[in-house]
Parts: structure tokens; sequence; C-alpha cells
């Protein structure tokens, strides 16, 4: 893989709508084994020497950038729609002002309805047939669970996921996937020291969503809370 497109690409996957360096060098890392994305924060190394023969080829001049992304466009979560909505203004963006290192974004979009084994079957499809260089913004901590492993067989990124559950900051086991928000556990030790400071000694009552994404919350707010003074009265889960 070239280190300046994934770079870009990750740069991109904030849609922060800002093109790759056009005076960088597209050299290949194949030789060394890892893949170094960006200069900007450090470099950032991947192993690849157990990846597929397919994984590092070029893209061949002019050819598209093809990314990925499940997503409720569908059911009672269809509102998250409009995040593909902003990512196609931003990519239109990139692409008006000559896309990245040459080469003009695709961005494939599916809809899951927010149900994990739809999730599988839309980035199996894309990966293996629609050959997507990385998936981006996928939705949902089971979601992303489900198709980790998929990602990881294929040297497929996994890029800034719309999940903030802890497990996805783990470049260590887990290179090709990372977080795309605020970790939820992070959150929860924010907002207990918030109502510390705020509510000193304060009463609080605890509506935990019984799945992962709750418990994330629940079991480090439970332990800041008893830390910073605060009383849990009740916890219901829903």
């Amino acid at each position: 893989m070239k280190k300046t497109l994934l770079g870009s690409l990750l740069a991109l996957a904030l849609v922060a709508g800002a093109c790759g360096d056009s005076n960088s060098n597209d050299d290949d890392d194949g030789a060394t084994g890892t893949t170094t994305a960006g200069q900007s924060g450090g470099d950032f190394a991947v192993p690849t020497t157990g990846c597929p023969a397919d994984a590092s080829t070029k893209l061949a001049a002019g050819a598209p950038i093809k990314l990925g992304i499940s997503l409720p466009q569908s059911g009672q979560l269809a509102a998250f729609d409009a995040i593909r909505q902003g990512m196609n203004i931003s990519i239109k963006k990139v692409n008006d002002a000559g896309g990245v290192d040459g080469h003009k974004i695709e961005l494939i979009a599916k809809d899951d309805a927010y149900e994990a084994a739809r999730t599988v079957v839309n980035l199996t499809e894309m990966i293996d047939k629609d050959k997507i260089f990385a998936s981006v913004g996928i939705i949902g901590t089971p979601n992303v669970a489900a198709t980790r492993q998929k990602h990881e067989q294929t040297c497929t990124p996994q890029l800034n996921v719309n999940t903030g559950f802890p497990a996805w900051g783990d470049p260590k086991n887990h290179p090709w996937t990372t977080g795309g928000l605020l970790a939820y556990n992070t959150e929860a030790l924010i907002w207990a020291d918030y109502i510390k400071e705020q509510k000193p000694g304060a009463k609080v009552a605890q509506l935990i969503f019984n799945n992962d994404f709750g418990k994330a919350y629940q079991e480090t707010f439970t332990d800041a809370a008893k830390k910073n003074g605060l009383e849990i009265v009740e916890t219901r889960l829903h």
C-alpha cells in the first residue's frame, strides 16, 4: 500500500474534506512489511506481512479509491443516513480539487438498518466484489465487532468507526480498526467530574442500554461516581 494514500484517507475519514499532499511520493512499502500512515501525528506502522497478495496492489493510474460505508438508511435509526450525505459533500469537494494523489474518491454505501448481520453481508460484498480500499464510519458497536475480523483477514482498513466502544482503540492487537468517536468510558469520566463540580454529593439515577454500548458507560461511571462522592440511587436497564 502507498503511505501517502493511506495517510490521506485517514484524514478523509475524519470528514475534514482535506486533500492529500500533492507533492508526496507514491512509494510502495511492500518491501518493509509495514504500512506507514501519515506524518503529521507521527508514524503509525501496520504489519502487512500476513496480508493477501492483492492487498498491497497499487491503484492503476486514474482508478478511483473506493470507500465503503454500511449504516442505517431505513428503520428507526435512519436519521444516521445524514452521515453518508455529509461524507458525499466532503468527497465531492475533494474530487473537485483533483482527488487524492490523482485518484477520485468513490463512496459505496449500503443500508443495514442497524442490524449487525446485514452489516456483515454488506461489508463482505464491498470487500470481495466491490474491492473497496477501506470502510469508513461504520455505525454501531455490534456492527463493527461483527465485521472487524473480515477487515483483518483481508487487510482492509476499518477507519474511524462511528462508535466509541473502548475496544476500538487497540492498535497492538487490532491495528486495522480505528475509532472515530470519543471513547464511552472517557465520556463517563467527564460526566462524573462535571457532576461533582456542579452538584457535589449529588444523587444520580442511571438509565442504561442493556448492551455493550450501555455497559461501557455504566461500569466506568459507577466507579467514578464512588470516587467522586456521588450516590447512585437507582439503575435501570432498557
